[in-house]
């Protein structure tokens, strides 16, 4: 299916999953997994927690794929399923708390960037309310547009920027001058 928009292609998969075929399971895993592990990393804070979400996400999703073929928005559903399924597991794994952060998600690329920076920065994040944190890690490390991101979490594009410029302000102010010291 490659070539098609992304609507285009969500309505594909929405057909296929609708249908019964298996290789919608495999398309949605190539559009989503990605951006969906980022956003449960963001949530949860490990990888190990992220991952076995995810996981169960998938499972769940080809349990009840019928519900999601008929889903308005395939995107801001998978996403919806992924904050439900964090949600479940912090409720039954309470005893974690973001102080035990995996950082090896967050910053990506040269190693430059320091140590000290990337623990200042998942203290700061941890700082923040759900979804100021959500949409920073979306638009800063995932590069998402403010549509994209509005979509996936089901919130206007308006409600997005805010988010976005109030998140980095409260940012700015936890982290000081540490941000341009790096």
């Amino acid at each position: 299916m490659t070539g098609l928009d992304k609507t285009t292609r969500d309505k594909a998969i929405q057909t296929a999953l609708a249908s019964g075929d298996p290789v919608a399971v495999e398309w949605l895993w190539e559009d989503y997994s990605e951006d969906l592990f980022a956003f449960l990393c963001g949530f949860l804070g490990r990888r190990p927690e992220a991952e076995d979400c995810l996981q169960q996400v998938f499972i769940t999703l080809v349990q009840k794929r019928d519900r999601l073929a008929q889903a308005r928005s395939l995107k801001a559903y998978l996403f919806q399923m992924a904050r439900n399924e964090a949600r479940t597991l912090l409720k039954r794994v309470s005893s974690r708390t973001p102080a035990s952060l995996q950082t090896d998600w967050l910053v990506t690329g040269s190693s430059e960037v320091g140590l000290d920076l990337r623990d200042q920065m998942v203290w700061a994040l941890n700082q923040l309310p759900e979804k100021q944190r959500t949409v920073l890690v979306f638009k800063l490390y995932r590069e998402h547009t403010f549509l994209e991101i509005s979509d996936m979490l089901g919130l206007s594009p308006n409600t997005v920027a805010s988010q976005y410029r109030y998140g980095l302000a409260r940012l700015r102010t936890l982290l000081g001058d540490k941000i341009h010291e790096s």
